[in-house]
């Protein structure tokens, strides 16, 4: 018998040990979850301080440059303060010399919350890059932009620049010229993707279709094969 309290006194207080365990561990969980709330808060409350000031600002430019109120609107709600370099009126202004109105800009923003972020150079650098080595005329370089401006992001040389994919994408038989000014005017998002992987996607192809190698080289083929890549 004295065994037997023996073991459930020594069971009872392994229990006890667990159960004070347990509730010093959701002490702490309920600790740091209310210190996370207070940091969310935090954070939201400078966000406002600091954003709210920037998001007017950029609503009054983009309606300068024509955009209805309502677009220049959905078109900043959701940025950060963080969405904002110290250069970003530089950066409207580059778009703007592009031809690109206060309309086309909103939808920009919607498209890439990031642009404004971005450094006013790489307007001109992306452009001359579409214009001087791919051939597109003006107003289609306008175009790409418009509808992909995160390859605004995306720097022209280097491994993983756009200058390397245009490349690869002659490499595996997207014919330089007309062919793969087509190629990046229908499925912009491809210079995005980096050499190796469109090396990767052509293998690919071609391995599937022994038989019809040539669809490598059929550009919209390859476009739609890629951009696929790249959505998923």
């Amino acid at each position: 018998a004295p065994k037997d309290e023996t073991g459930a006194a020594r069971l009872l207080a392994k229990e006890e040990k667990r159960s004070a365990a347990a509730a010093e561990l959701q002490r702490l969980a309920d600790a740091g979850g209310r210190f996370d709330a207070e940091l969310v808060a935090l954070r939201e409350e400078e966000d406002h301080i600091v954003g709210d000031p920037l998001r007017t600002q950029a609503r009054t430019a983009l309606e300068a440059l024509g955009a209805d109120p309502v677009a220049a609107l959905l078109a900043t709600e959701r940025l950060r303060a963080s969405s904002f370099s110290p250069e970003w009126p530089a950066l409207l202004e580059a778009l703007s010399g592009l031809g690109l109105d206060g309309a086309a800009v909103a939808q920009m923003l919607i498209r890439y919350p990031r642009l404004l972020a971005l450094a006013p150079a790489r307007v001109n650098r992306l452009a001359s890059f579409l214009q001087d080595d791919l051939g597109l005329v003006r107003k289609a370089g306008r175009y790409m932009i418009a509808r992909r401006p995160s390859l605004l992001a995306i720097a022209v040389d280097g491994l993983s620049g756009l200058r390397a994919s245009a490349s690869a994408l002659e490499a595996v038989g997207v014919t330089a010229g007309r062919q793969l000014r087509t190629l990046v005017t229908n499925h912009p998002g491809i210079l995005s993707i980096s050499a190796s992987q469109i090396e990767r996607v052509a293998e690919a192809v071609c391995a599937a279709n022994p038989h019809k190698a040539a669809a490598v080289t059929a550009g919209s083929s390859l476009g739609r094969t890629l951009q696929s890549q790249r959505e998923g």
